[in-house]
């Protein structure tokens, strides 16, 4: 059964290695995702697998937070398709209160990952 998977935690703590090490372990069973989200933040050289798009949130956005003075979005759309097709979308969060969100809309289809 897919689930969507929260990853959270402070800066260069192993998200991306994380990300990474899911990714490598899909199989028959386990199809994961990265999901793409938004800021209006400008671009890191570190951005990995656009995993982030700078420049601004799409009114799609409807998962919406602030971090460090930037703000965040992501189309919970975007995982209700991935979880319709049969995968696990993997979204890095780092606001416990965007997790709370994303829990209070997929339940018990929520894996979360706190490094």
């Amino acid at each position: 059964m897919p689930h969507v998977i929260t990853i959270t935690g402070p800066s260069r703590v192993g998200k991306s290695t994380t990300v990474d090490y899911l990714l490598r372990c899909a199989n028959e069973n386990f199809t994961p995702k990265l999901v793409r989200k938004y800021t209006t933040r400008p671009p890191r050289k570190d951005d990995k697998y656009d995993e982030v798009q700078c420049g601004g949130i799409p009114p799609e956005c409807d998962l919406v937070y602030e971090q460090y003075g930037e703000r965040y979005g992501l189309e919970s759309r975007t995982l209700f398709e991935a979880i319709a097709d049969g995968q696990s979308p993997i979204v890095i969060l780092n606001d416990v209160r965007a997790v709370e969100d994303v829990r209070n809309s997929f339940r018990e289809r929520v894996r979360s990952i706190f490094i």
